[in-house]
Parts: structure tokens; C-alpha cells; sequence
């Protein structure tokens, strides 16, 4: 029957790991948040109206046992995520 198209879609991953395994073995591209994996590096979106960019927001019980330290931890995952 032949060779599928190369413009072939694949379904939609639900994981980050899974879709940037399937990149760096040279299947596609893939757009995560997170950091690169497998070889694989950054690299910016833009469009006509500049730069794509994405927000990120946490929520929790403001009673909870460990509030101090989960804004610890935001504070650092905040200014790791300034430096990518």
C-alpha cells in the first residue's frame, strides 16, 4: 500500500518525556515547558506578534502545614525558571 506521508500527524502524547523521546529519535517536534531531555535543546516560539510565553501558577490551602516551605520552593523554582 506504500509508505505513510511524511506529513503524517501523531496523536496528541500525554507525557513530556514520551513526546521528546519521539523528537530526538527523529519523529517529529515536540513543544514541552519543561527542560530539554535526550540531546535534544531549546529553542524560542515566535510569531508576527513577538515571542510565545507561558504562565505558571500554583495554588494551595493558604492552612497549610507546609506553606513556608512551598513558597520556598517557588521562590527557587521561580528564579531557576528566570535563568531557561
Amino acid at each position: 500500500m506504500g509508505h505513510p506521508s511524511p506529513h503524517h500527524r501523531r496523536p496528541h502524547l500525554d507525557t513530556p518525556v514520551m513526546a521528546q523521546a519521539l523528537a530526538a529519535a527523529g519523529q517529529g517536534v515536540c513543544v514541552v515547558s519543561g527542560p530539554p531531555a535526550f540531546g535534544l535543546h531549546s529553542a524560542g516560539i515566535r510569531a508576527t506578534t513577538g515571542a510565545l510565553e507561558a504562565s505558571l501558577f500554583a495554588g494551595w490551602d493558604p492552612e497549610h502545614y507546609a506553606q513556608d516551605e512551598i513558597c520556598s520552593f517557588l521562590d527557587r523554582l521561580t528564579a531557576w525558571m528566570s535563568t531557561r
